[in-house]
């Protein structure tokens, strides 16, 4: 895969989505290739007979065993879908959730994971079961990565009146700045002048948005007397990087290597002051 020129170091953008792409073929392309097993026994008859490699039957092999994997093992592409918890009940007695899942942005070529935090008011429905499909459909379709986290929660609290989100969290695994990054960063920069290929600095960033209470609100015209209870979500004025991101919370974390550590702390203190904790060091 190639890896991404910009601030990342994970793979491009492109890449994960020419992989989606070659997993949703992958049934049809074995479809079409000989048993592993028989290609086996063509790779040892040729070696007995010509005493020589069978290039053309190895990479044909080859060909097989990616693409099985592509069919039996996960990974994080475009869009993965995650897991839905029941976590108890609200004080109305609804019941309440934690959903998880993720996303490879674009923009930025990283991968953001997304935790919601939710009520859901309709008992006729059990979501666990025939909602599922509906409800997965719904926050992939509502999932934006370059969208601000309160714009994103309060589409999905327009999107189904039944789903009242509480919390959404999102997580921004990036950038890795170490000996492979491509980009003309300060600390890639740094890591790859001064530091071994095991050393390296770890960022990721999390944004919260919290629901703080709930306002009625007309639909459908105005004319319309139709009215929906809709979330009230917060966004903390007071700090430059909540407001700008139009989030309650605003989070950095570095994890990185003690080495790397250590001399950001004594050299770069800027990227040590901005950190929620102290760094996390390996």
């Amino acid at each position: 895969m190639a890896i991404d020129l910009t601030d990342s170091s994970f793979p491009n953008y492109l890449e994960i989505r020419k992989l989606d792409s070659q997993k949703e073929n992958s049934e049809k392309v074995l479809s079409k290739l000989p048993s592993k097993e028989s290609l086996k026994q063509e790779v040892l008859d040729y070696m007995f007979e010509r005493k020589a490699q069978p290039l053309h039957l190895l990479k044909k092999l080859g060909k097989i065993s990616y693409t099985e994997a592509l069919t039996q093992e996960n990974y994080m592409g475009i869009s993965t879908e995650g897991s839905l918890h029941e976590i108890g009940k609200s004080k109305q007695g609804h019941k309440k959730y934690l959903y998880n899942w993720a996303s490879y942005d674009s923009m930025t070529n990283r991968p953001y994971v997304y935790i919601l935090a939710f009520e859901f008011t309709n008992p006729t429905v059990n979501l666990q079961k025939e909602g599922l499909d509906a409800f997965k459909e719904l926050i992939k379709k509502n999932s934006h990565n370059s969208s601000p986290l309160k714009v994103m929660a309060t589409e999905i609290d327009h999107a189904a009146e039944s789903i009242k989100p509480k919390i959404l969290k999102r997580i921004d695994i990036g950038p890795i700045y170490c000996k492979y990054s491509k980009e003309n960063h300060e600390i890639s920069k740094l890591v790859q002048e001064k530091f071994g290929k095991d050393d390296y600095a770890f960022f990721y960033t999390t944004e919260i948005v919290n629901s703080v209470g709930e306002k009625e609100e007309k639909s459908g015209g105005l004319f319309s007397s139709t009215k929906h209870l809709r979330q009230i979500f917060f966004v903390d004025e007071t700090n430059i990087d909540s407001l700008e991101r139009h989030v309650s919370e605003v989070n950095q974390y570095l994890i990185g290597s003690h080495k790397v550590v250590q001399y950001l702390t004594a050299n770069k203190p800027k990227y040590i002051n901005k950190l929620k904790i102290p760094p996390i060091v390996f």
